[in-house]
């Protein structure tokens, strides 16, 4: 009986585990927006943001603004500029 318990136990604690260190998938397509602008966000802060740092090494200023579609997974499957400020 002793036993029996014991492995209910073990297999219920490595289950919950595993389900713990499953990625949480976004439904919403607001909470995907919202995810999406920190992202962006984050990559432009000085000084080591990926998009920054890009801007700074390639000399691109001014203001774009983008349609960026992003698939399943949060995969980016298209980006195109629809408008450009004074940029270079």
């Amino acid at each position: 009986m002793n036993k029996s318990v014991l492995l209910w136990l073990i297999f219920v604690s490595i289950a919950s585990f595993g389900q713990k260190q499953k990625k949480v998938l976004i439904d919403s397509k607001n909470v995907i927006i919202e995810t999406a602008i920190k992202e962006l966000d984050q990559a432009m802060q000085a000084p080591e943001g990926s998009l920054y740092i890009f801007t700074t090494e390639n000399n691109i200023k001014g203001i774009y603004k983008f349609d960026i579609s992003v698939h399943e997974k949060g995969k980016v499957a298209a980006v195109f500029c629809q408008d450009r400020d004074g940029g270079t």
